[in-house]
């Protein structure tokens, strides 16, 4: 599929270097899931970097790399939000595969928990990486103000948002520096919607160190 609102080169070239948070890691790859022109933007961008690589002196691995990569892994797995019988991949997922990866389910699966506002949300990541978060909002609804505040980014998974004057549908990804404003659902369906943001222990743009890229499928 080719989204309407693509997402942005300046978080493809991040993922393709290598100086996104994992939060932010796992924004680009679950887009990249749901756009054709945004995965062959990111082939593009990957191929370039590995030419750049190629011309450049091998770094030595520091001796705990491994270690350090195992416990960023262990920090990032979520917790309860599956249900016990969730087992089986259903037909046409909602959530692309590298949510469903780190969700361990698609969205009816998962143990939504009700927020302060209307929406209900499910915790991916809330470490030093940043915090990825789904949000599923009924009909009508809207994001709270001060959640919306919170965010870098969203990227809309099913049913269509609008923002502003916007209507993003699946696929869609828009940015703080593009004007988020407070997502509202629009009529006829359930809005979810992956949201990233940085962490109180993490800043904006701070490299993830040590780890691969989340597989994007």
């Amino acid at each position: 599929m080719a989204a309407k609102h693509p997402i942005g080169d300046d978080l493809l070239m991040g993922y393709a270097t290598g100086r996104l948070t994992p939060a932010q890691d796992l924004f680009v790859a679950a887009a990249v899931s749901l756009d054709d022109g945004a995965r062959v933007r990111l082939n593009a961008f990957e191929a370039m970097g590995g030419a750049l690589l190629a011309r450049g002196e091998v770094a030595p691995l520091r001796s705990d790399s491994f270690e350090a990569v195992i416990a960023r892994i262990r920090r990032t797995v979520p917790e309860e939000t599956v249900s016990e019988t969730a087992k089986v991949p259903r037909r046409n997922p909602v959530l692309p595969r590298p949510l469903r990866d780190v969700a361990g389910g698609d969205v009816g699966d998962l143990r939504w928990r009700d927020a302060d506002d209307d929406a209900a949300v499910v915790a991916l990541m809330r470490d030093g990486g940043g915090r990825a978060t789904l949000y599923r909002l009924d009909e009508g609804r809207a994001l709270s103000a001060g959640a919306a505040r919170t965010l870098d980014g969203i990227l809309v998974l099913a049913g269509a948002a609008y923002l502003g004057g916007r209507r993003l549908e699946r696929g869609d990804a828009l940015t703080a520096a593009e004007g988020l404003e407070t997502p509202r659902a629009d009529a006829g369906a359930a809005l979810i919607l992956l949201g990233v943001g940085a962490s109180d222990a993490a800043a904006r743009g701070v490299s993830r160190g040590y780890g691969e890229s989340v597989r994007c499928i």
